[in-house]
Formats: C-alpha cells, structure tokens, sequence
C-alpha cells in the first residue's frame, strides 16, 4: 500500500485482540495509519465495521493479511472509477506452495471495462462475476464511502461468506457500477493451507445459503433468468463437492457410512435437486464435476471427492497444477 502510484489514500488498521507483537508493529508506521485498538478479538465483520467508522476516502478497500498489491492497482482502478457506487477489478490467485514458490498463478477478469446503470443487468453482472471468482470477496472491490453511509449497510457475523452476504445486500442497492479488467490484487494461498482440507461440519449448510443468498437477490430485481439460473448452478455443484472433498479431512472422524449419509443427504436436498436442472458445464473440470453429481450416485462422488482430497494433499501439489 505504502508504495502505491496513486498517494491520496488512508490506511485504517484494526488490531483485533492481538497477542503477539501487532500493536508494536503498528506504531512503527506512526501517522502513517489510522488505527483501531482492541483489548478482545470480534471478528472480522465487526473489525470492517470498526474501521469502516473512521476511514474518510473517496472510496473503500481492503487488503486481507497474506495477499498484495501491484504499485500501481490503485492508481488504475480509480482513473476508471467514474464516480460509481461500487467499482470492480480483477485479481490473480497465486497458489504457494510450501516453500513459498509460487505452483500456479491463475487471473481472474472480465474482457473489457463495463459501466451498467441497469438495476437488472447490475443483478446479472454479480452472477458473472461469481463464476471467475470475482464476487464473493471484498478486495477486488472499490465501494463509494457516501454511498456506504447512505445505505448503512454492515458486515454481519457469519462463518465464510460475510463477504458474499455483504455484497449480495449492497448489490440491489447499486445505481452505477463499474467492472473492470484492470488485475493487481494477489489473493495468496498456500496450498498447505487451503481450507479444502480442512472439516467444518457446517460447510454443506452454508453453501446452501450462498446459493439461495445470489438467488434471492437475482430473484428480487428480475434477473433470474436462464442464463443466471445456469451460472449460479454450476457454482453451487462446485462447492457442494468441495463440501464432499473436506469430508475426507481426518479432523472430521466421519466413517465411510458416515461420508455416505452426509453425501446421500446433501445430493437429495432441495437445492441440489434445483441446480440439477439448471447446470451446463463449459470447461472440462466443471462438465466432469456437474454429471458426476448430477448422477445422484452417493459411490460415485464418495469416489470423486476421495480423489481430489487425495490431490489436494499431495506434496506435488497436483490439484492445483490442473486448475
């Protein structure tokens, strides 16, 4: 941030209930940074909220703790701004692996610049944008701070998707939305560390909410059409079998027949009985993933979700070298 083209900013940094040296680290940087101190942690929706208090630029954006900039992100981004509500970049996901090397870098964008003043073809654009990865976060994300105090809207505590839900209550809100091709933002992961091989219980029930969080939205400005019905099918096909793929973390104790009920029961739900009549994969990956849950065979992805876990957690780091 420090080292951007682009000078006019302010840097709010919250130290949510830190332990460990955050605070020192923070007053080194002096007037530099605007600061928000904490004697327990809340959370990441309430730390947004916090901060969002007291930041004073044109617009907001954040950086999360393991990912970086180019120099000149945000310098592009705003020449392009056109003084809308919510303007929109790319992004790269670099994928490290243990040693910090980067395995895989893939980018995630639009083909051309878009400015969309429909509240219909705005609903519609946040279903392309979740489909290249480019919805769900609120790093690639420039919001208005006066049309953030105007609609009052607040990060709300949840388990993965505060983003997610954060811009599918902001989105029917928009008047004027810029999206970008512009790429500078580096979402880091590394791949020993991915979430998809870590078990949470509620994973499943959450992505049911993701699903009906866009459809809801799509559905209350009209734009739940074929085309939107499709996209938001295929991405929850997608994370319904990551939920299969974390069943086989070791942290979950669950049995094969344990697998099986979990599987059998998420394949009879009523979303994925939906999103069974809408889904049309394009790519390889998302044909092949689509028509082996659409099969309804319980085996089949027990087998499909065993092998990517198994991929996933290979030291050669196979499954990202496929993406």
């Amino acid at each position: 941030v420090q080292v951007q083209s682009y000078n006019k900013w302010d840097c709010v940094v919250v130290d949510d209930g830190s332990v460990d040296s955050t605070r020192s680290i923070i007053d080194s940087y002096g007037s530099k940074v605007k600061t928000v101190l904490k004697d327990k942690n809340e959370g990441l929706s309430a730390a947004r909220n916090s901060a969002l208090k007291i930041a004073e630029g044109k617009y907001i954006t954040y950086v999360d703790a393991d990912d970086y900039i180019e120099p000149d992100f945000y310098e592009r981004v705003y020449s392009l701004s056109n003084d809308a509500d919510v303007v929109v970049s790319g992004s790269f996901h670099d994928s490290l692996d243990d040693n910090g090397n980067v395995v895989v870098s893939t980018i995630n964008q639009i083909d051309n610049n878009v400015t969309l003043l429909s509240k219909k073809e705005i609903a519609k654009m946040a279903s392309e944008l979740d489909s290249k990865r480019l919805f769900a976060f609120t790093w690639n994300k420039f919001y208005k701070r006066e049309f953030l105090e105007q609609e009052n809207v607040k990060f709300q505590n949840r388990v993965l998707i505060e983003d997610f839900a954060y811009n599918c209550e902001i989105w029917p809100l928009i008047d004027l939305l810029v999206v970008t091709n512009v790429v500078g933002y580096h979402y880091v992961k590394f791949s020993s560390e991915s979430l998809s091989l870590k078990y949470l219980p509620t994973f499943l029930d959450i992505m049911n909410d993701r699903y009906n969080l866009m459809k809801d939205m799509l559905v209350s400005q009209g734009a739940f059409d074929e085309l939107t019905k499709t996209r938001t099918s295929n991405m929850h096909i997608k994370h319904m079998i990551a939920g299969f793929v974390r069943l086989f973390s070791p942290k979950s104790n669950l049995s094969f027949l344990g697998k099986c009920n979990v599987i059998r029961k998420s394949l009879m739900n009523g979303s994925s009985l939906e999103v069974m009549k809408y889904s049309k994969g394009e790519r390889t990956q998302e044909i092949v993933s689509n028509a082996i849950f659409k099969s309804r065979s319980v085996l089949l992805n027990y087998l499909f979700a065993s092998a990517i876990y198994k991929m996933q957690a290979s030291k050669l780091k196979l499954f990202d070298r496929m993406k």
